[in-house]
């Protein structure tokens, strides 16, 4: 340490600041052949920090003057007992974002959500007061804070809840909305909406064998649907969950093929009824397995894998050249025959 300025000191021992020009002190440091001018906090007499802070009590946080970078206040070394970096708080307990886009992060380097002084996640807001998801080194969306799944969804500016994304092919960037806490996100007007699987079709919590009279809770908007807007029927203990319950009105005999959704392949089914309402999804191209050879009235945009052989159309039997000439030799022999025999009796 080159240089160090000080604070005056109370008559009980804290540090103060200058009362004619409140702000940090600075000490030079010297550190890879360069000279850094940092600021620092001062301390009360029982070791705790007076920051200077704003007219929203929000701590400033001092600077490293000569790289322009602020320091953030936590404790000695950044980090609660279990190696995770903290943030900064308000004076109500809160902790809050640093204004440089900086995020804490846990002991294995995911970041981390700030949370409120009872342990309620606080999302960082855009530039347009949306709430957001933190990410991880491969782009999904960090849901749990510590081992705690997330208590909530993020919302949107005009409180829509918004599904958090999890990565499921990185090469084909292949990803699907999750679901948290055995809870369908809302829309802006308290409507439930379900989760887009990879392709952009919706799907369900998972559904028990034992499901009469709770199926207005596992489908509130009626059946999931693909992104092109065909009725799919989930599969429920290995065969199709059909009920007189939901809507639109769908038999077995609607089902046209087996929908593949990546880590569960076949398992939901699709059928020819359109639904009355429309996905909000784009549409894309996924994969069905036909489940009725034949069946009429098949989504658009399916990319059929692996379909049953077609059998051949049945052919002629086929015939030799030399074998031809034969049989036309023969049918002229019989018709000159034929008109010899004519002739010579019509003469007699």
């Amino acid at each position: 340490m080159l240089n160090l300025d000080k604070y005056a000191v109370n008559h009980v021992g804290d540090q103060i600041y200058n009362p004619l020009s409140k702000q940090y002190a600075t000490y030079l440091v010297e550190e890879d052949g360069v000279t850094h001018k940092v600021q620092f906090v001062p301390r009360n007499a029982n070791g705790s920090f007076n920051f200077i802070r704003d007219h929203d009590r929000m701590i400033l946080c001092p600077f490293n003057l000569t790289v322009n970078f602020p320091i953030f206040p936590q404790n000695q070394k950044g980090m609660d007992k279990e190696g995770n970096q903290r943030y900064a708080k308000k004076e109500n307990g809160d902790e809050y974002y640093p204004a440089n886009g900086e995020f804490a992060c846990d002991h294995s380097g995911s970041p981390q959500n700030a949370r409120t002084r009872d342990g309620k996640v606080i999302f960082p807001l855009d530039a347009e007061r949306n709430e957001s998801y933190l990410k991880d080194d491969g782009e999904s969306h960090v849901i749990y804070m510590g081992d705690v799944l997330l208590d909530r969804y993020a919302k949107t500016r005009n409180g829509e809840e918004i599904y958090p994304i999890q990565v499921t092919h990185q090469i084909a960037r292949r990803y699907k909305e999750v679901i948290l806490n055995e809870k369908y996100a809302t829309t802006d007007l308290q409507e439930a909406k379900y989760p887009l699987d990879e392709y952009g079709n919706e799907y369900t919590l998972e559904i028990p064998i034992q499901i009469a009279g709770k199926e207005k809770g596992y489908f509130p908007r009626g059946y999931p649907i693909t992104n092109d807007n065909w009725v799919i029927v989930p599969e429920v203990d290995g065969k199709e969950f059909i009920s007189d319950q939901l809507l639109p009105k769908v038999q077995a005999t609607n089902i046209i093929g087996k929908l593949y959704r990546e880590g569960k392949n076949y398992r939901d089914y699709v059928t020819n009824v359109k639904s009355t309402r429309l996905s909000r999804a784009a549409r894309q191209k996924y994969n069905i397995f036909p489940y009725v050879l034949g069946a009429s009235n098949p989504p658009p945009l399916n990319n059929l894998v692996n379909p049953p052989p077609i059998p051949p159309n049945k052919q002629l039997p086929k015939f030799s050249q030399q074998l031809n000439w034969s049989l036309i030799g023969i049918f002229l022999m019989g018709f000159i025959y034929f008109l010899y025999q004519f002739f010579f009796k019509a003469t007699k």
